[in-house]
C-alpha cells in the first residue's frame, strides 16, 4: 500500500486584473485554496514521505505569497501598456492567454503541480473573492487541456519554448522578441540567463533547506550557511516585460 500525505491550504491574494479588450483594470481580493497530496511507492519511509510534502508546500507556498501575490494578471496584448507604465513598479507579473479568473486557475494548478517534489500532485486549486463568488478547477492531468502550446500562444520569437506554468522555476511571465536578431541577442545575454537560472534556483534552495532540516546529521547534504538566512526578497528580480522599441 503507497503512503501518502493530503493538506489542504488557504492563502490570501491581491491581483490586479488589466484587460485593454473589455477595458477595465480592477483589483480583487482573493483566498485561494489549494489540495496538496504526496504519495509514494510502497516501503517508502514516512519520514521521507513527510519531507516530500513539507518540501512541495513550502514551495508552493514561497511561490505564491512572493510572486504571485501583488500581481499584475494581463494578456499578450498588453506586453507595450506594461513595458511602458507599469515594468517599473515592484509588483509581480502574471501573463495569461485570456485575462479571466476561468485562466488563471488552470494556469495556478499546472505551475503548482510542475514546481512541486515529483511524488506530489494537487487535487484542486479555488478562488473564493470573498463576496459569494467562488472559482474551482479540478484536474489529474499535468498536461492542461484549457491552456495553450506557446507556439500557438505567442508564436515562433517566445523567449521560452515552455510557457511559464510548465516550467519549474518561479516565473509567472512569458514575453516575445520583434524580430529573429533580438531574440538571438536575448539567449546569449548572460544577465538574462542568470536571472532566468536564479529563478530556478530558489527551488533547489528550499530543497536543500527542507532536507538539512529532516536529516540534520547527512553531512553529505550540508552546504553553506547561507540557506537559512536566505533572503527571497533578494531573489526576486523583474522581468523583462517587453523588447525595447527599435
Amino acid at each position: 500500500m503507497d503512503s501518502s500525505f493530503h493538506v489542504i491550504k488557504s492563502v490570501p491574494l491581491t491581483l490586479t486584473f488589466l484587460d485593454t479588450t473589455h477595458r477595465f483594470i480592477k483589483a480583487e481580493r482573493f483566498k485561494l485554496k489549494y489540495s496538496l497530496k504526496t504519495s509514494c511507492p510502497e516501503g517508502t519511509p514516512n519520514k521521507d514521505v513527510e519531507l516530500y510534502q513539507n518540501t512541495s508546500y513550502r514551495i508552493i507556498n514561497e511561490f505564491l505569497d512572493n510572486h504571485i501575490h501583488t500581481g499584475v494578471v494581463y494578456s499578450q496584448k498588453e506586453f507595450n501598456l506594461l513595458g511602458k507604465w507599469v515594468a517599473d513598479f515592484d509588483n509581480n507579473f502574471i501573463v495569461l492567454p485570456a485575462v479571466s479568473e476561468s485562466v488563471l486557475l488552470p494556469a495556478l494548478h499546472a505551475k503548482l503541480n510542475t514546481i512541486s517534489h515529483e511524488y506530489s500532485s494537487i487535487d484542486y486549486i479555488s478562488l473564493d473573492n470573498g463576496v459569494g463568488l467562488t472559482y474551482e478547477f479540478v484536474s489529474e492531468e499535468t498536461e492542461i487541456a484549457q491552456l495553450p502550446d506557446i507556439n500557438d500562444w505567442l508564436g515562433d520569437l517566445s523567449f521560452w519554448k515552455t510557457a511559464w506554468w510548465y516550467r519549474r522555476d518561479f516565473s509567472a511571465f512569458d514575453n516575445i522578441a520583434h524580430d529573429q536578431e533580438e531574440y538571438d541577442a536575448w539567449t546569449v545575454n548572460e544577465d538574462q540567463q542568470d536571472q532566468i537560472k536564479a529563478m530556478a534556483e530558489v527551488i533547489n534552495i528550499i530543497e536543500s533547506e527542507v532536507y538539512k532540516e529532516f536529516y540534520p546529521e547527512d553531512e553529505k547534504k550540508e552546504e553553506s550557511g547561507k540557506l537559512i538566512e536566505i533572503d527571497f526578497e533578494k531573489k526576486k528580480f523583474k522581468p523583462k516585460l517587453v523588447p525595447k522599441d527599435k
